[in-house]
């Protein structure tokens, strides 16, 4: 080897261990410049504590990266402990999708269909990662997107009731509960113990991003494939295939689930549900606006239907598929006054005017006794619903409840005075199909709602 050789060789593993120090690959001919790594260095130990996570109410679509944008390097770890380096595997010059997941988010739960449908669709085309990140709705402290408690009602319907985990194995244990209970073909990785992926990414619940082999963002969704939104088309179009997707000619329908007023203690979250049923053959576009808002100062209200919203969005627009429902849940957030509230909303066709509702819903709430007699509880958990044989309530309170279950005629059909506390109900009796009950307080009906036995 002659001396120019040698030097130029010198030379070249020089510029090679810069290049690895600045992170960047070349994938094919095109170099990857990654951002710097967030992390993280090494698998956590079980009894690493999770950080302290903020309070983050702002909007999903201008928080982490947007379009164009060069992705931070990042190594993150399975449940089973094997790394996923993200410049390694972009390294092999395919796409890559990025999810933030959590278990107690009913959204992601009710978007994993279409992400395992991309998985078997692009099999050979794209990588796809979801990213286990804090839980949108614990049941032992505020919601990370609200700062209050906000355990939602499809939780409760489906039992899926979890604390907010505290330590990395935690975290671990329930992304394992959630790989059991759900079929979930993506790979799952778990945030960092402080959060890494989160914090740089979001903060949101379950956005995503659909990664260019050179590591830029090629488009981002502040909810994954929610309207009009299509991670479908945007994965065709980054492979350059056409997209043909369907007209959402369908329309709907709107029932109120419970009664359009509801009272509770000061302080706390009511909640008044309705369901909008697509009985066509295709997808129906809905749109979504708060006219009014009655409200008091210290009070806030804020709408749920394919995703949760805060309080200050004012409209928004969602499909509901062929031959499905979408529940839709109206949050009334009170301060400690005793007040009154009205919000009115408008759930209009986005292709059919005429098919179009406009529903008025009334809160108000009352000043607790000094007498702990007339103590209401705070929250009532009646899962899973459906059920088969048993039912569980639990509720928060120091007085017993009177319970009433009716058929579809109103027909009484069981009660009972159940003790604050878990209580597991025997309704094995009861016939397959729809059922609804009753709180009562001196002859007060305070809550009710619908169960639906299998």
């Amino acid at each position: 080897m002659t001396k120019k050789q040698i030097i130029s060789l010198s030379q070249s593993k020089y510029i090679f261990i810069l290049l690895l120090n600045i992170n960047i690959i070349s994938v094919f001919g095109q170099s990857i410049f990654l951002k710097p790594t967030i992390g993280i260095a090494s698998l956590p130990l079980d009894s690493d504590s999770i950080c302290m996570i903020p309070v983050y109410t702002g909007n999903y679509q201008t928080s982490g990266l947007q379009s164009g944008d060069t992705i931070a390097d990042f190594t993150f770890y399975t449940p089973a402990g094997n790394p996923v380096h993200i410049q390694a595997e972009l390294a092999e010059g395919k796409p890559i999708l990025l999810v933030a997941g959590n278990y107690t988010c009913p959204v992601y739960r009710d978007k994993m269909p279409v992400l395992n449908y991309i998985y078997n669709t692009y099999p050979n085309d794209i990588k796809i990662f979801i990213v286990n990140v804090v839980e949108a709705h614990p049941i032992n402290g505020p919601s990370p997107y609200s700062g209050s408690v906000w355990v939602t009602s499809q939780n409760q319907q489906q039992g899926v009731l979890y604390e907010q985990p505290k330590t990395y194995g935690q975290r671990k244990t329930l992304v394992n509960t959630m790989l059991s209970n759900m079929t979930i073909l993506p790979t799952v990785l778990l945030d960092g113990p402080c959060n890494n992926w989160w914090e740089y990414f979001g903060p949101a619940p379950n956005n995503a991003y659909l990664i260019k082999p050179n590591g830029v963002v090629y488009t981002k969704h502040a909810w994954f494939h929610k309207s009009p939104d299509n991670m479908i088309c945007d994965i065709d179009s980054l492979l350059g295939i056409p997209c043909n997707s369907s007209p959402a000619s369908g329309s709907f329908v709107f029932n109120l689930d419970t009664d359009s007023f509801a009272s509770a203690l000061a302080g706390t979250v009511i909640e008044i549900h309705s369901t909008l049923t697509n009985n066509s053959s295709s997808a129906a576009e809905i749109e979504i606006k708060r006219l009014q808002n009655n409200i008091p100062s210290g009070w806030e209200t804020a709408m749920c239907a394919d995703v949760c919203l805060q309080p200050w969005v004012n409209a928004f627009s969602f499909q509901i598929p062929a031959n499905s429902s979408q529940p839709f849940t109206m949050y009334f957030y009170t301060d400690n006054n005793e007040d009154t509230a009205s919000t009115r909303i408008q759930y209009l066709n986005k292709y059919d005017p005429s098919n179009k509702i406009i529903q008025n819903y009334f809160a108000s709430t009352l000043i607790s006794s000094v007498s702990l007699n007339e103590h209401i509880p705070l929250q009532f958990l009646i899962y899973p619903n459906p059920f088969y044989d048993e039912l569980i309530i639990d509720f928060e309170g120091i007085n017993k409840e009177s319970l009433i279950i009716k058929d579809i005629y109103g027909k009484s059909l069981y009660s009972a005075k159940l003790n604050p506390g878990k209580n597991n109900l025997d309704l094995s009796f009861l016939n397959a199909g729809i059922y609804f009950y009753e709180f009562n307080k001196d002859n007060n009906t305070h809550k009710k709602g619908k169960i639906i036995k299998r």
